[in-house]
C-alpha cells in the first residue's frame, strides 16, 4: 500500500506533479493527459491533503518533511529520480526534493519560499480567508451540498470565490472549481502546514542544487506576487526565472497549454 495517494498515466521519463497548500492532485487535471503523451506522469496528494493521510508521529509538516514523505513514496514506486513540477508550496517541496538528490529537473510555478515578511503576512491572511470561505461552503462532516455545487455553475460565483487564485476564474470549469473548494475545506493538514511555512523561506543546501531549476510566477498572481522572483538569485544564482503571461497563482487553470510547454521546456534541460 502506498504511503501517499496518487494517479499515474502515460509512459516515458517520470514526471512528478506536486500541488500547493489546500489543494490536491486534482490541481493538475488540465495538464495530465497532454503530458502523458511524453512522460510517465505521477500526480500525488501531499500528506494531509486530498486523500493522503497526515504525517505520522506528530511530525511538523514543513516543506522538508513533506519532501521526505514524497521521497518515501518515490522509493515505493521505484523512482530514484524524476522531473519534479510543483505549484506554490509544491514548488518549495520540489526544491527540497532537488536538495535531497531526487530531482532531474525542477519547475516551480509561483513557488512558495521566497516571500518578504510583508508578502508572507499578506499571503497568510488571504489563505485564511480562502479556508474560512471553503469551510462555510463545505462544512466539516457534511461536505458541499448539491445546491452549493450548482451555484458554482454561475461564472459570477466562481469569480467571487476563486479570483485570488486565478486570473480568469470564470474559465475554471464549475465542477472542478467546486471540487477544489471542497478539498480546501477538508484538508486535514491545513493548520499544521500553514503554521510550518509561515515566515519561513527556502534555504538551499551548503553545496547548492546541481540540477536545472526553473521558477515561473504568474504575471497576475495575487497570492505570491511576481516581484518575489527578484529574491531568487540570492539563494539560487543559476536558476532560470520567468513570468507566465496572463496567469494567476494557479496557471494550470488559466492557461494549461502554456503550462504544458513550460513543463516540457524544463524537462528538456535535464
Amino acid at each position: 500500500m502506498s504511503t501517499l495517494e496518487f494517479d499515474r498515466l502515460g509512459a516515458g521519463d517520470p514526471l512528478v506533479l506536486v500541488h500547493g497548500i489546500g489543494d490536491s492532485r486534482a490541481a493538475w487535471t488540465t495538464v495530465v493527459k497532454p503530458l502523458a503523451e511524453s512522460f510517465e506522469v505521477y500526480a500525488v496528494d501531499l500528506p494531509g491533503f486530498g486523500v493522503s493521510p497526515t504525517l505520522e508521529d506528530g511530525r511538523t509538516p514543513s516543506p522538508r518533511a513533506l519532501a521526505a514523505a514524497v521521497v518515501t513514496w518515490m522509493d515505493e514506486q521505484e523512482l530514484p529520480t524524476a522531473h519534479i513540477v510543483g505549484s506554490s508550496l509544491g514548488g518549495w517541496v520540489a526544491l527540497e526534493l532537488a536538495a535531497l538528490g531526487r530531482a532531474r529537473t525542477v519547475l516551480g510555478l509561483s513557488p512558495a519560499g521566497f516571500s518578504s515578511d510583508a508578502d508572507a503576512r499578506r499571503a497568510r491572511v488571504m489563505l485564511e480567508m480562502a479556508r474560512a470561505t471553503a469551510e462555510r461552503l463545505a462544512p466539516a462532516g457534511r461536505g458541499m451540498s448539491p445546491r452549493t455545487k450548482r451555484l458554482f455553475g454561475l461564472a459570477a460565483v466562481r469569480t467571487l470565490t476563486h479570483s485570488s487564485m486565478v486570473a480568469k476564474p470564470w474559465r475554471w470549469p464549475a465542477e472542478d472549481a467546486a471540487a477544489a473548494m471542497a478539498a480546501l475545506a477538508a484538508a486535514t493538514g491545513w493548520d499544521g502546514t500553514l503554521a510550518a511555512v509561515h515566515g519561513q523561506r527556502f534555504a538551499p543546501p551548503a553545496g547548492g542544487i546541481d540540477v536545472p531549476v526553473t521558477l515561473a510566477w504568474g504575471a497576475k498572481d495575487m497570492l505570491l506576487p511576481p516581484r518575489q522572483r527578484l529574491r531568487v538569485h540570492e539563494v539560487l544564482p543559476d536558476a532560470r526565472i520567468g513570468l507566465l503571461a496572463g496567469c494567476g497563482h494557479l496557471p494550470m487553470w488559466d492557461d494549461p497549454d502554456l503550462v504544458v510547454r513550460a513543463i516540457r521546456a524544463s524537462a528538456a534541460l535535464g
